[in-house]
């Protein structure tokens, strides 16, 4: 028995990035020092005309996680509060961290190289005793790496810690991070807020897992 499972929902954009869609990623250029690489000061970055499609995509992959892993008695619409771009450079990592404001959290990533670079999950869950395996799988496992490719979308419970270790790509990963909030409607029509009490083992569960591209769309 798997209990308590949590579970990183994997989903695809399935197209190129438009020129425009481009342009704007290319726009977004007054960046801020994080703990180890850059981001945005635009949080807000989903909000632009040009990325309307790429916010509703996001959106219906948020409402597919919402839909197949909690299965809710009414109806819950998500709506995305914060959106903002990564920019992470050879030799450079995002620290190790969770979302404490919000009930899921989401990566889509602009580019990426599916053959190095990763996500990184950890299982803060605390134990008496570890041992330690012969072997690691994603039942004894701590941390679980998973790989990114360009156009990969990722959602997970904000309380889920993770991670971008250093980097050896020559190019610079690009990933919009985006915080997701989400409301539910019960039958009375009052409004009430959802939170995530998720915890346990991590468990990925690949929603649709097509193949990552590993050459840019793009220079930047």
């Amino acid at each position: 028995h798997e209990l308590f499972p949590t579970v990183v929902g994997e989903y695809r954009i399935g197209r190129d990035f438009t020129e425009k869609e481009k342009n704007v990623f290319r726009s977004v250029t007054e960046m801020t020092h994080n703990v180890g690489n850059l981001n945005s000061v635009d949080k807000s970055v989903l909000d632009k005309r040009d990325l309307r499609i790429i916010k509703e995509k996001i959106t219906e992959s948020v409402q597919d996680y919402i839909d197949t892993i909690y299965r809710p008695i009414s109806k819950v619409s998500p709506y995305i509060t914060q959106s903002w771009i990564n920019y992470t450079n050879e030799n450079q990592w995002h620290h190790k961290h969770n979302h404490n404001n919000s009930f899921l959290s989401g990566v889509l990533y602009i580019y990426a190289d599916s053959s190095v670079d990763k996500i990184t999950f950890h299982d803060d869950t605390y134990n008496q005793v570890n041992i330690t395996p012969k072997e690691y799988n994603r039942l004894n496992c701590q941390s679980f790496d998973i790989g990114v490719g360009t156009g990969d979308i990722f959602i997970f419970p904000s309380c889920l810690t993770h991670e971008v270790k250093v980097s050896s790509n020559k190019n610079p990963r690009i990933i919009p991070n985006i915080t997701i909030f989400t409301v539910a409607f019960r039958p009375s029509q009052r409004l009430s807020l959802v939170n995530s009490t998720n915890s346990g083992k991590l468990l990925k569960s690949i929603i649709s897992k097509p193949t990552g591209l590993s050459s840019p769309p793009f220079s930047v």
